[in-house]
């Protein structure tokens, strides 16, 4: 039977103390032979081919060599060669000492190894970059990498001379270097600047760049407080005091070291809360209408809370209430205040709502001396307003709006055939408008007729062509009913009609049948007082 193939063991060679051994291989390899590893005749494991070279691992220092045997028929071979494994030392591992902070500029501080070795060349590395390289001339000295001024992380990695082993030094140093640094301070209540009278207040200084151990003084006005010496203070202050704190500040590079702050404090009076309730449109409406309700706090405080109630039933919270109230709903709002200083903490209001009625308002005009003027002839035209509560007034003339026209009371010059309307607008909430349209007519011609011993009270025009208009006063300031009878010359009846007075104020048009025969007419007006009579000519 044939032997294994012989093929030559690889590796070995020296290797340093610090690392785990050397790889050792084998230059090929057979399937089917078991490889038996040896270091001075003593077995170390068995492989078999894995591939085309065969790697054993690393191994410590010895003597190796290998033997193959097949597996079936057991013919065995040596492999060639023998390879030696030897042990260089590394340095010895030492400490890093040293560093530390340090004001920016001279006095940097040292960096230290605790010991070391003749032979050894140890460099220096500030965060990984390196600084320089180092040798000791007395092994066992403490060896000194100088003052270093750039601040980092200081490490040492050590190699032998001869034969390059290296080793990397225990610990770090780290170089702080510190800016001049400024300190401040500041002082707070905690909870504003504001106290309840009688109330002891504590106010804290709190520094910036104080260092570990700084140093606390207080005076109140300018007087120094004995014996305030910690980070807060605490008093019964007056309003209006001014409190200071001071600092003396521990860390290193402070400038200035001593520096302060004041606070003023506003001593408040212990109030009692209170609210009304703002209504929006207002606490009298029409129906329908959504009213807001807005509760006016005094005392209330930043963030004062609202519990609303209708009609004593408790309906929700928040800063507001809208919705469209009932005629005599009772809206009342308690009030819960954070104003600082209080004698007790909850208020309330309330506010009755009146709703009225949607009923526009009616307006009538009456026109004096009439609706039937003569040329040139002032006009004065009054609205009488009935339901719809207060109202404002706006005259119009053939539809363009009068400015300046808004009193009850319009008086001008008209033309012919003029339009006067006066829109009339409640203001009780509701909003309704109402209007009345009356036509002007201005004779050129014709005279007026005036009642039998009136001087106000006339007929226009006359003659006419049986439409005429009766214009003026009669004489008193009353609302009447007029019964108005006209007949001819005959006596008989020809028209009969009852008309409102109003203040006593007559402005009434009357249209008689156009086939009325031509001729003179008496008109008479019988009041509750008096009777007047007019004397008046048709001529169709």
């Amino acid at each position: 039977h044939p032997a294994p193939t012989i093929y030559s063991v690889t590796g070995g060679g020296p290797y340093c103390s610090s690392d785990l051994g050397v790889a050792l291989g084998l230059g090929g390899s057979d399937t089917g032979v078991t490889y038996t590893l040896y270091n001075l005749a003593v077995p170390v494991g068995t492989f078999t081919a894995t591939g085309t070279s065969l790697s054993f691992g690393d191994f410590p220092a010895g003597s190796y060599s290998v033997s193959a045997a097949y597996n079936f028929t057991g013919c065995m071979s040596d492999m060639s060669g023998v390879r030696n494994i030897t042990v260089n030392q590394s340095p010895v591992v030492y400490s890093i000492t040293g560093g530390g902070n340090y004001c920016a500029g001279p006095g940097a501080p040292h960096v230290f190894l605790s010991s070391s070795d003749t032979g050894v060349n140890y460099s220096l590395y500030d965060d990984g970059t390196f600084v320089g390289t180092f040798t000791s001339s007395v092994s066992g000295s403490i060896l000194d990498f100088g003052s270093l001024p750039t601040a980092g992380t200081y490490t040492v990695s050590a190699a032998n001379a001869t034969s390059g082993c290296g080793s990397d030094m225990a610990d770090s140093a780290v170089i702080n270097v510190i800016s001049p640094v400024t300190p401040s301070v500041s002082v707070s209540t905690g909870i504003g600047d504001t106290s309840c009278l009688g109330s002891t207040v504590t106010l804290t200084a709190t520094g910036v760049n104080g260092g570990g151990t700084p140093g606390y003084s207080w005076n109140v006005n300018g007087t120094t407080v004995p014996g305030a010496t910690n980070s807060t203070y605490s008093y019964v202050p007056a309003n209006g005091d001014v409190i200071t704190g001071v600092m003396v500040s521990s860390a290193v590079c402070a400038t200035p070291a001593t520096v302060s702050a004041a606070d003023t404090i506003t001593v408040l009076n212990n109030e009692t809360p209170g609210v009304t309730i703002s209504t929006n449109p207002g606490s009298t409406v029409c129906a329908n209408t959504v009213v807001t309700f807005t509760p006016v706090p005094a005392f209330g405080g930043a963030l004062p809370t609202f519990t609303w109630q209708k009609n004593g039933i408790t309906i929700l919270s928040g800063p507001v209430y809208s919705y469209a109230p009932s005629d005599g709903d009772n809206v009342s709002v308690q009030m819960t205040s954070d104003y600082p200083c209080l004698i007790h903490d909850t208020a309330s209001g309330n506010v009755g709502i009146r709703v009225g009625a949607d009923i526009p308002p009616v307006v009538e005009i009456v026109a004096i001396p009439g609706r039937a003027i003569h040329t040139g002839e002032t006009d004065t035209l009054i609205a009488n307003v009935t339901s719809g509560g207060s109202v404002t007034y706006q005259w119009l003339v053939n539809h363009s709006v009068i400015s300046g026209a808004t009193n009850a009371v319009y008086t001008s010059t008209f033309n012919n055939n003029d339009s006067v309307t006066c829109q009339v607008t409640s203001t009780n909430g509701c909003g309704l408008s109402g209007f009345n349209t009356i036509g002007i007519t201005v004779y050129n011609v014709g005279i007026s007729q005036v009642a039998s011993g009136e001087t106000n009270l006339r007929l226009i025009p006359n003659p006419n062509k049986g439409e005429f208009s009766i214009s003026g006063t009669l004489g008193t300031s009353i609302d009447e009913e007029i019964a108005v009878e006209i007949t001819d010359m005959l006596g008989q009846v020809i028209y009969k009609d009852k008309v409102s007075v109003y203040g006593g104020v007559m402005d009434q048009k009357i249209r008689l049948n156009n086939a009325l025969s031509n001729g003179m007419y008496i008109l008479n007006l019988h009041s509750a007082n008096a009777t007047k009579v007019f004397h008046f000519v048709v001529e169709q």
